[in-house]
């Protein structure tokens, strides 16, 4: 029996999508296990075949991120210790400048912060203020429905607040419909929107650029 203290991740659309294009029940499978091994374990997928490990490069970003957001808000590896950052060595580096130090210090912390799983009441308020930003319209978001909340999880506050640039600055949605309301859909297409913020792509059902 294999150990772990974490229990669910979120399986993405992304991730359902890749599985549908396998056309191999064992490469499914294979992409299937490396995911469950990766989000459970935190053990990197070995010796994949060509497919399976396409698919799973293809999803990395996002693996990666779930599993890190898990330990950063458990400060614990999957099996439960506790983890710590190494000590410096006693009085810095040999020749190193006391204020350049803290400068890293403090980046440390200011990237250590922002690498924090996102909760419920820091998403609806990230979510209004870029909203306003972006679209110049007043947003009242004020709550999230259970399976939204599931949708958090893994997800930090950088990659939130380009991911919701991305998504808002996009010039059509599917169908011709207006998005920008529907925290379902975009946390549905989370990573797609944070690709597009990258990319600097505001239509990524069509071709236009940022």
């Amino acid at each position: 029996m294999k150990l772990t203290k974490r229990r669910a991740f979120n399986f993405l659309r992304s991730y359902f999508d890749v599985l549908n294009n396998i056309p191999e029940d064992k490469d499914k499978l294979t992409f299937l296990m490396s995911i469950i091994n990766k989000q459970f374990l935190d053990e990197n997928p070995k010796d994949l075949e060509f497919i399976p490990n396409l698919c799973y490069e293809s999803q990395r970003h996002a693996i990666e991120k779930s599993v890190k957001g898990w330990k950063l808000a458990n400060k614990t590896d999957m099996i439960g210790n506790p983890m710590s950052d190494p000590m410096p060595p006693l009085g810095g580096s040999i020749g190193s400048d006391p204020k350049e130090e803290e400068e890293k210090e403090k980046e440390k912390e200011k990237e250590k912060h922002n690498n924090i799983q996102v909760q419920k009441n820091d998403f609806i308020k990230i979510w209004n203020e870029v909203r306003q930003k972006v679209l110049k319209k007043p947003s009242h978001l004020n709550r999230l429905s259970f399976d939204q909340l599931e949708l958090l999880n893994g997800i930090n506050e950088i990659d939130l607040r380009n991911a919701l640039i991305g998504f808002f600055k996009q010039k059509i949605f599917p169908n011709g419909q207006d998005y920008t309301t529907n925290t379902k859909h975009f946390l549905n297409h989370f990573d797609n929107y944070l690709q597009a913020y990258h990319d600097k792509k505001d239509n990524i059902y069509g071709k236009s650029e940022l």
